[in-house]
């Protein structure tokens, strides 16, 4: 042991023990460089490995983002080509309406000419166009023409001359065939047989509004629609006959709103004739006032009545009323007081006045539309 250990060298110098001191530190650190270069080596091919990896997904990203252009450039071009469409349609529908704008300019030039045109002619008392057509449609309505002229233009035929001496069936003290007295048609409320619980009004209204309200208050079209003419005339013969049974088991209501508007249409005295609304209401502002105004004037035009036809028009008032609140007819005051109107208030013939009749009609209907909607504040404060 001794031997061996003598055997190594020993340094020779202090100098020489240093120096061999700094051979072996240099050799450590060679090894350590050496170390330190292979995980150098080491770390680099790493860093490749992940470059690519990079580089693989950076492609995939580019390929995305790249069918993503794709898909909203098509996107973006299909809106391009539908907004190029409607552009053509709206262009298109910008020209039609410039050519509808000129074509409204022309004619509202033509038009200002003839204004022109007609203002001028008023002005110099010169006759237009179409001013002496009218004068010409006015000469023909205003000029009748005679017997004389109808027949030799064979427009009229000669007539001969009537006998007017009574016929041979009618001579002596022969009964006609038909008789020229109704008890309930052609008459006047007054002689019509009444009924038993409504001292003044007449039964066969009575009658016929029962028939009504108990089975046809739901027909569409009540009293708007014509009857039968033929049946309505056949009813008329069997209630002169005192025949009430035959008018209770009709079937068609119109038959029965048919009798009632005959029965009114045909009295000798209307319930109120055109005159006496003349008298009692003020045509020249009625339309205008309010509704409180409007039923007052009706109310006093209703004191005004006689007994009798007051409480006819009362029955048949009701009766309105009821058909108007009935749900399933279709019926309103304004239908019905058209429709009625022309029954209650008409004219005699000898004192008809043509032109006061047309300015009157819009107010009698009107007062009936009244009667019929506030039939309580009307009647039954009266």
């Amino acid at each position: 042991i001794f031997g061996n250990a003598m055997s190594e060298k020993k340094p020779r110098k202090l100098s020489d023990a240093f120096s061999r001191g700094k051979d072996r530190q240099s050799s450590r650190v060679y090894h350590r460089s050496n170390d330190k270069y292979c995980n150098v080596e080491e770390n680099s091919s790493d860093r490749s490995l992940r470059s690519h990896s990079n580089q693989n997904k950076y492609l995939q990203r580019l390929e995305y983002e790249n069918l993503e252009f794709k898909r909203v450039s098509s996107d973006v071009r299909k809106a391009q080509e539908k907004l190029q469409g409607e552009c053509e349609l709206l262009r298109i529908e910008n020209q039609e309406l410039k050519k509808l704008l000129e074509e409204r300019d022309a004619e509202i030039q033509d038009l200002s000419l003839k204004l022109d045109e007609l203002q001028n002619n008023k002005l110099s008392g010169k006759h237009s166009r179409f001013s002496s057509l009218r004068h010409n449609f006015q000469n023909i309505f205003h000029r009748r023409r005679t017997k004389d002229e109808l027949v030799s233009k064979k427009i009229l035929q000669s007539i001969p001359e009537i006998d007017e001496s009574p016929p041979i069936s009618l001579m002596s003290n022969q009964t006609p065939i038909f008789p020229t007295d109704e008890p309930n048609f052609r008459t006047t409320l007054e002689k019509m047989d009444k009924d038993a619980d409504y001292k003044n009004v007449p039964l066969v209204l009575v009658e016929a509004v029962k028939v009504l309200e108990a089975k046809f208050m739901n027909v569409i079209g009540l009293y708007r629609v014509s009857g039968n003419y033929a049946v309505v005339q056949d009813m008329r013969f069997h209630i002169n006959s005192n025949d009430y049974e035959t008018l209770r088991k009709q079937k068609d209501p119109h038959t029965i709103t048919g009798i009632i508007k005959l029965l009114f249409r045909e009295l000798e005295e209307p319930i109120i004739s055109l005159m006496h609304l003349n008298i009692h209401i003020d045509d020249s502002n009625f339309l205008a006032l309010g509704r409180e105004y409007q039923i007052m004037q009706v109310q006093k035009l209703v004191e005004t009545l006689p007994p009798v036809p007051r409480d006819t028009l009362q029955y048949l008032m009701k009766h309105l009323n009821k058909v108007i609140h009935f749900p399933g007819n279709q019926n309103n005051a304004h239908t019905l007081s058209v429709v009625v109107g022309a029954c209650i208030f008409y004219e005699l013939l000898s004192d008809v006045d043509f032109h006061m009749n047309l300015a009157k009609c819009t107010i009698s209907n009107k007062c009936i539309e009244i009667m019929i909607e506030e039939y309580s504040a009307v009647f039954e404060q009266v």
